[in-house]
């Protein structure tokens, strides 16, 4: 089996791309999604290229500043709609379709090409009707792979029962939304992890549970951090989750676990 472990939010913030680099130095990471509108987009960018780290656009719909005027998807402060609000909320296709050309854009500026890979910031992309609105849109930049987190959540007992709840509501969109990727030729591995694995609810039996029963190639979604030590949270908001200190924790255990039973992969490498 292949194991693709992504590291989401790089960009965000500092102190996550340290958290981030290190858990690419330390052999564990092997892929990172970029938020070109964060804090840190273009420093992390730099710095993922020097270090050869292989990144893809992490599609930023639900949080701060948007890179164009994008009335729908943003308040009266101008800053996007975030997570929950961002999925009830109605929005104008050509909003969507502007500021994802944007953030594309933008992520050739930072890295010289277009991204190959393309996953969403709080899983926007599989929101209803986002995937109709994007696919053809990534299609047409050349994107070959993208996220669908469908985990099978059965073998996952540690999972309080609001959040299961939550978390089968969104495997209903990532099963919509993986048909609707695979018909613009845009792939997924069969296999996805990372519920149940975010903050200090990893631990390295967790992710042996959460690996049981998966077969071919498997993305695991990881969001490892450093402490901020005083520094601004990303994306021009302040958020908890970026300073959590459950992002040490992720950091941590990925650094101490042993996977060599995988052969570690990247997103390039899947999608050719």
């Amino acid at each position: 089996m292949k194991l693709i472990v992504n590291a989401d939010d790089l960009g965000y913030s500092p102190h996550r791309d340290r958290g981030i680099f290190q858990a690419f130095q330390e052999g564990i990471v092997t892929s990172a999604s970029l938020i070109v509108n964060g804090a840190s987009g273009e420093q992390a960018a730099k710095q993922a290229i020097d270090m050869g780290l292989e990144i893809g656009l992490h599609l930023n719909l639900t949080e701060g500043k948007p890179l164009t005027n994008v009335p729908s998807l943003t308040n009266i402060q101008g800053t996007m709609h975030y997570k929950m609000k961002f999925l009830h909320h109605p929005v104008r296709k050509e909003d969507v379709q502007r500021e994802t050309i944007a953030q594309l854009e933008r992520f050739k500026e930072l890295t010289g090409s277009y991204p190959h890979h393309v996953d969403g910031h709080q899983h926007a992309h599989i929101a209803p009707k986002i995937p109709e609105i994007i696919a053809p849109v990534l299609q047409r930049y050349g994107v070959r792979s993208t996220r669908i987190p469908d985990q099978d959540l059965e073998q996952l007992k540690w999972i309080e029962d609001d959040v299961r709840e939550r978390y089968e509501l969104r495997y209903i969109y990532a099963v919509k939304a993986r048909l609707i990727y695979v018909r613009h030729g845009i792939r997924a591995p069969p296999c996805f992890i990372g519920v149940g694995l975010c903050g200090t609810q990893m631990t390295p039996l967790r992710i042996k549970e959460s690996l049981k029963g998966a077969y071919g190639t498997i993305e695991m979604m990881v969001h490892p951090g450093h402490s901020s030590m005083g520094e601004e949270a990303g994306c021009g908001v302040h958020d908890d989750f970026d300073i959590d200190e459950g992002r040490k924790h992720e950091c941590m255990v990925l650094c101490s676990i042993d996977l060599n039973q995988f052969e570690m992969t990247t997103w390039n490498k899947f999608s050719t």
